[in-house]
């Protein structure tokens, strides 16, 4: 795409700032500035991006990779435990094309919002004008998904040029924040205390962890109160309660 056709010098003075961001976003709050940045160009209301899993296309486990930026609460929550993005027009035409999707152009899908819960729910919540876009790596798993809502977005060719600019630097800061999250919320547990408490969930003793770790059952002792310590748990059995409470584990 011959960006000069549609971006300003002021458009493309932004567009830089914002790579140029992205290659050293290290946190949440960073890509959340980024986001408020990329704004600065779109005017949107609502944003959220989020990393998908290929093998997991109902995206059950997207709330945990993502980052929303103004979406009601309780439209996200209808739409993922109801499973929506199985039906969404927007979604559906991304992920057969891989291109950038408008409501505005896909006005035949909402000729009958009513036969539609997806359309509905989104009308429900005044959620119109969305946009759509994500990138893929080298393979499909994980991709990343980014969705703009606002009354203010202008279909038009700029737009589109901006968001597929821009979403392949974003996609490296969001995998960056969410990589900084997900270090954050083992509350402090070191690798070694992580790989422990994976073998305690299976109810393994720390003879047998041991063993399967190939470290003296004195260091596995160790670690286990180190664990109990830092999640202020009774007991090893309370320990991996707290884990499993915390998605501490989700993605060892």
């Amino acid at each position: 795409m011959e960006l000069g056709k549609w971006i300003s010098k002021n458009d493309t003075l932004k567009m830089l700032e914002i790579t140029n961001g992205c290659l050293f976003c290290n946190s949440e709050i960073g890509y959340r500035k980024l986001i408020e940045r990329f704004n600065e160009l779109i005017f949107f209301d609502y944003a959220i991006s989020a990393l998908i899993d290929m093998q997991d296309i109902s995206c059950e486990n997207m709330n945990s990779g993502s980052v929303n930026c103004g979406y009601p609460a309780g439209f996200l929550e209808e739409y993922t435990n109801r499973k929506y993005q199985l039906i969404d027009p927007i979604y559906g035409q991304f992920l057969r094309t891989f291109d950038v999707q408008c409501t505005a152009e896909l006005k035949n899908y909402y000729t009958k919002i009513s036969e539609n819960s997806s359309l509905k729910l989104a009308k429900d919540f005044g959620l119109f004008n969305t946009y759509l876009y994500g990138i893929c790596g080298n393979s499909l798993n994980p991709f990343t998904v980014f969705t703009l809502t606002g009354e203010q977005i202008k279909n038009e060719q700029r737009t589109k040029a901006i968001i597929q600019y821009l979403v392949p630097y974003l996609s490296i800061a969001l995998q960056n924040a969410i990589s900084c999250r997900i270090k954050a919320d083992t509350k402090g547990l070191s690798q070694g205390e992580l790989e422990v408490l994976k073998w305690l969930k299976e109810g393994k003793s720390s003879w047998e962890i041991s063993a399967i770790l190939n470290r003296s059952e004195r260091v596995i002792n160790f670690h286990t109160g180190n664990i109990i310590r830092k999640l202020n748990a009774n007991n090893r059995t309370h320990a991996v309660a707290i884990a499993l409470e915390s998605h501490i584990m989700d993605n060892q």
